[in-house]
């Protein structure tokens, strides 16, 4: 099951950092915690490793509402997201918090998570250049990824009326 939301970054890795929090900011996050790995693995454990940044971002009223709803939810709190160099790319990775909350059966605690999500992307979305971003509809419900406009609106259709995706209609959506 795939846990993230990663996209290809055409900016150098300094760049990046401002433009990353930024974009969280714009969204309703404000950044709780920031890890640079590359120095802690080398003052820790002498190990080289290429940029890699942990932010910790948290949407003040989304966490609200999730607490209200779980109140244990903190122990998943907050939002990972990383910014990584890999052979000379960059890279930007979110954890999917659909994905996360799913080992919880609390179906508003999904609903939130979709909600977070939706903004998570839109994040990373932001920081592609037009080059690289393709161009998908999104279930607005669920927020699975199409080609087709007409798989989208089914999908976000069927969502809202069943509370649940419909696994003969997200066949259809982008991996």
């Amino acid at each position: 099951m795939k846990y993230n939301y990663t996209k290809k970054i055409n900016l150098n890795f300094q760049e990046l950092i401002p433009l990353l929090k930024e974009a969280l900011q714009t969204e309703g996050f404000g950044v709780l915690t920031e890890i640079d790995l590359k120095a802690v693995m080398k003052k820790k454990l002498d190990i080289e490793y290429d940029n890699y940044v942990i932010l910790g971002a948290c949407n003040p009223g989304f966490a609200d509402k999730a607490l209200q709803t779980e109140y244990e939810i903190g122990l998943m709190l907050p939002c990972n997201i990383i910014a990584y160099e890999k052979d000379k790319t960059v890279f930007v990775s979110a954890i999917m918090p659909t994905v996360a909350m799913g080992m919880i059966e609390n179906k508003e605690l999904q609903n939130i998570a979709k909600e977070v999500e939706i903004k998570l992307k839109s994040v990373i979305d932001s920081l592609c250049t037009t080059e690289e971003k393709d161009i998908f509809f999104t279930c607005k419900a669920c927020a699975m990824k199409y080609k087709d406009k007409e798989w989208a609106d089914r999908c976000e259709a069927w969502c809202n009326e069943n509370h649940s995706c419909n696994l003969d209609i997200i066949k259809h959506a982008e991996k």
